[in-house]
């Protein structure tokens, strides 16, 4: 065996201690990604969301006289007869407008309506609420 031949063998198993502390950081890295993984997994099912079934147990964040006064305040669409909408910045909206900007979708079934904020938040609309059928 000459001197090269040796110095390959030195430098071939110093490669293969560098690999194999490579792939036992890369090994740690994975465990330690896994880790984090399952824990926000953990976390996600111990708070789950609310389902939107709930959302009609809004009443008593807004009250029937605070919903009726806001209800008068709705003028009809004209291109779509079943649908209302009010401003938001006026005093009878404060309350509706407050409840539905808590709202991730901005929106809230309360009784037979559902009532949403327009994205630029100016208006409030109030539509018929149909209970979507699970088939």
């Amino acid at each position: 065996m000459t001197s090269d031949d040796s110095k390959r063998i030195s430098e071939a198993q110093r490669l293969r201690v560098l690999l194999g502390r490579f792939a036992e950081g890369q090994n740690e890295l994975w465990q330690r990604l896994l880790e984090e993984y399952d824990r926000g997994l953990q976390q996600s099912v111990q708070q789950p969301s609310q389902p939107t079934s709930m959302q009609s147990d809004s009443y008593s964040q807004i009250s029937q006289s605070e919903r009726d006064a806001f209800d008068k305040t709705l003028k009809q669409m004209p291109s779509k007869p079943s649908g209302y909408w009010a401003f938001a910045d006026k005093p009878e909206s404060s309350k509706m407008v407050g409840l539905l900007q808590q709202r991730p979708d901005r929106s809230v079934v309360l009784g037979s309506y559902k009532y949403t904020l327009s994205k630029d938040g100016k208006f409030v609309n109030r539509w018929p609420h149909v209970e979507e059928s699970k088939t």
